[in-house]
């Protein structure tokens, strides 16, 4: 029997995990036609239900708008929050994320960036790569931590070697260039190194595409 099929039967007999694999088979369109909208009203009903995957999950819909009327932060916030506190570690690195991204945007000072510090550091302790990475630009510009260019090496090095992703490598090789850590030769060969596996992650991000 399809898994569809399973979580289908399991959501109608009111499981909640059974709701939050179902929407997740509609948020991705794996196994049906994607359908963002009843994903998002499936995430809420097994959210509403307990599901701290759910939580999470309808905290990505508000963020980004996906399958719900408009963005919206606020409950992206509250969604990732109530999962972090119940030990999620993707909601805890997502609400790090956010908090960070929402103080950038509003040009708070460096102190407002604490709670964002404190949530990427939980979720980096569990090496979430994008947390990691948060957490390494918080050590590079003294939002929220105080500034220690190397605590950020280690942290954009870290990220890299578990899949951080182009924009990862980018960022170190930035910063293996930008003089804060010296001029040693051995810094620029090591940055090359990274602007040469961004372009090639890039790449193999657009021909898979293509």
């Amino acid at each position: 029997m399809k898994a569809a099929t399973w979580y289908t039967r399991a959501a109608e007999q009111g499981s909640a995990t059974g709701l939050n694999n179902l929407a997740s088979m509609f948020y991705h369109g794996r196994g049906c036609q994607q359908d963002l909208e009843k994903a998002a009203e499936l995430f809420k009903k097994a959210a509403s239900k307990g599901n701290v995957n759910a939580c999470y999950n309808l905290g990505v819909c508000y963020e980004f708008g996906r399958g719900v009327t408009s963005e919206d932060s606020d409950k992206a916030l509250q969604l990732y929050r109530r999962a972090a506190q119940a030990g999620h570690v993707k909601a805890a690195g997502a609400l790090g994320l956010l908090l960070f991204k929402l103080n950038a945007a509003a040009g708070k000072p460096a102190e407002a960036y604490t709670g964002a510090a404190k949530w990427l550091r939980l979720a980096a302790e569990q090496n979430d790569a994008q947390s990691v990475f948060g957490l390494g630009q918080l050590f590079e510009t003294g939002l929220g931590v105080p500034k220690d260019c190397y605590q950020a090496l280690s942290c954009y090095r870290t990220a890299a070697a578990i899949g951080g992703g182009p924009g990862v490598h980018i960022r170190l090789a930035h910063l293996l260039c930008s003089g804060q850590l010296g001029s040693d030769i051995a810094l620029k060969k090591e940055a090359f190194k990274h602007y040469k596996q961004a372009a090639k992650e890039v790449w193999l991000e657009y021909t898979s595409h293509h």
